[in-house]
């Protein structure tokens, strides 16, 4: 671990084993190489490190190799050498496979999902919970948590249903819309008649934050929100102004693959490419948007270079 700025060494950990390769990870052929991740579990008292591999692993010699991804958690204010982790945890497939897994970090620990329906939760301590045959409650109604938008909030879970957000028996997007943003939206047609379909739709996360776009008379709007209560804390357009700068740089070949980060004080959060529901095909200018300052700073973040839009104060 070192100090952002200075690049002071802090601490030191004894080397870490990930998984076993996967035969398929062992071909160098197919490119799926199992290289760790680093994730940083922010919005809690303190902050950890999450480093995770996936690959396979057996419980003992009478069962057979399962893939899992492993997950070691790190204190980011710890100092030191050789220093353990402060938890670590296997998420095994139940199936013994995971189909099109996804790893997603909040203060609660990393979700583990996948398109079969696996969810499970492996929190700072080490504790593994499979959560894949759990509901979730959103605005009264039952539903399957969304496999790639699912954060682990100090309150319950916050994730996507068919038509809206929230947490399991929290924070309901019906009733954090942004200012001048409608909740719910209607339509009429001639079949139909009058329908009501809820708006908003989490793009994305951040330590303690996550990311709505939201459909709008205009272009649309992308609102930060408190992971816990869905209070809203900025807001910026997703349409954005492209400069020499966002001409020169190359659009990611997947939004998914672009993922939202904190500057070291918290101040500034930053999502590097636009939704295409409420933006143009090519990828704009990266987007600013001002979070409420916290007082303890951090030994690493992300900043985004001085372009896109910025977003708007808010008390």
């Amino acid at each position: 671990m070192r100090e952002a700025v200075s690049g002071k060494v802090l601490s030191t950990s004894k080397p870490w084993q990930g998984p076993k390769l996967t035969e398929e990870q062992a071909d160098e052929q197919h490119g799926a190489l199992a290289v760790p991740q680093i994730a940083l579990i922010s919005g809690r008292d303190r902050e950890y490190f999450a480093v995770w591999a996936r690959g396979e692993a057996r419980r003992d010699e009478l069962h057979e190799y399962k893939e899992v991804v492993g997950v070691a958690f790190y204190p980011a204010d710890a100092s030191g050498k050789d220093l353990a982790p402060a938890g670590a945890g296997n998420a095994e497939a139940p199936d013994g496979e995971f189909d099109r897994p996804s790893v997603l970090p909040g203060p609660g620990g990393l979700v583990v999902t996948s398109y079969g329906g696996d969810s499970i939760l492996v929190t700072v301590d080490g504790k593994v919970s499979d959560t894949g045959d759990a509901k979730v409650s959103l605005n009264g109604e039952s539903t399957d948590p969304d496999y790639l938008m699912s954060f682990q909030s100090a309150k319950g879970l916050v994730t996507n249903g068919d038509d809206r957000f929230g947490s399991d028996g929290g924070c309901q997007s019906t009733r954090v819309a942004p200012p001048g943003v409608e909740a719910v939206l209607k339509q009429e047609s001639v079949g139909s008649g009058m329908t009501e379909t809820p708006n908003g739709r989490i793009v994305g996360a951040a330590g303690n934050y996550v990311i709505a776009n939201w459909l709008t008379a205009d272009d649309g709007l992308s609102a930060v929100h408190d992971l816990s209560t869905g209070a809203v804390r900025a807001t910026a357009p997703c349409r954005t102004t492209d400069t020499e700068y966002a001409i020169r740089v190359q659009g990611p070949r997947s939004g998914a693959g672009v993922k939202p980060a904190l500057s070291p004080n918290d101040r500034f959060l930053v999502r590097g490419a636009m939704s295409s529901t409420c933006g143009p095909a090519r990828a704009p200018a990266p987007t600013t948007a001002r979070t409420p300052r916290r007082s303890p700073s951090r030994p690493s973040g992300t900043t985004a270079p001085p372009t896109g839009s910025r977003g708007r104060n808010l008390p």
